[in-house]
């Protein structure tokens, strides 16, 4: 479902140009939308994952969702920039929606059996929010991720609504270098996942091996 919303977000955009009606904030409402069907995929990807592969095998499946994930971010740029270098953005938009959909059906073939979940009490939706948020600030680990989250977050927030503007204008970069200086910035984060992924199946071999 998320990956449904993304794609009919994204390909508002390309049918608002060809009818002459595309503004500002249609784009800026089809980024919060996107932006919130990714939180909901990767929230729901994290929760399925154990059923999925189960629990032997969930470090290695891990590592190798963080590593597919910084490839999108690595490859994904350059490639983007190109296509809007090659047939300008509303196509390249159009192209994006288009993989949505494509992951979409490639996950209805998914199959794992889930367990049933356990019917909770009726509780307040505040109170639950609170409760969550106490547990977590209470875990020196929990902690530690949520602060690191929401400051690189913003950071990287900050610098993406500044850096487009700067490299594109300013420095007067074509849409492609833009792309691939973008891709380069996440090498970094592609060969840490490569080497935990090596790391879990070495681990995985000689706890087999043993």
């Amino acid at each position: 479902m998320a990956d449904l919303g993304s794609f009919g977000a994204l390909a508002s955009v390309p049918l608002a140009a060809l009818l002459g009606h595309l503004t500002i904030a249609q784009l800026v409402t089809v980024e919060i939308l996107t932006g919130l069907a990714n939180v909901v995929l990767l929230a729901a990807s994290a929760a399925n994952l154990k059923a999925l592969v189960g629990t032997s095998r969930l470090d290695r499946a891990n590592s190798a969702m963080e590593q597919v994930m910084w490839s999108r971010q690595s490859v994904g740029p350059p490639i983007g920039g190109a296509l809007v270098s090659l047939v300008g953005p509303v196509l390249t938009v159009a192209v994006d929606a288009v993989s949505f959909l494509g992951s979409a059906i490639v996950m209805t073939r998914l199959r794992s059996p889930e367990p049933q979940p356990v019917a909770p009490a009726r509780t307040h939706l505040l109170a639950d929010l609170g409760a969550g948020f106490v547990h977590l600030w209470r875990s020196p680990l929990l902690r530690a991720l949520y602060v690191n989250g929401i400051t690189f977050g913003c950071g990287l927030g900050i610098a993406i609504a500044l850096e487009s503007y700067y490299a594109l204008d300013v420095l007067g970069l074509a849409p492609w270098q833009l792309g691939l200086t973008l891709g380069l910035m996440c090498a970094g984060g592609l060969l840490g996942s490569g080497w935990r992924h090596a790391s879990s199946s070495a681990s995985d071999a000689g706890g087999c091996s043993s």
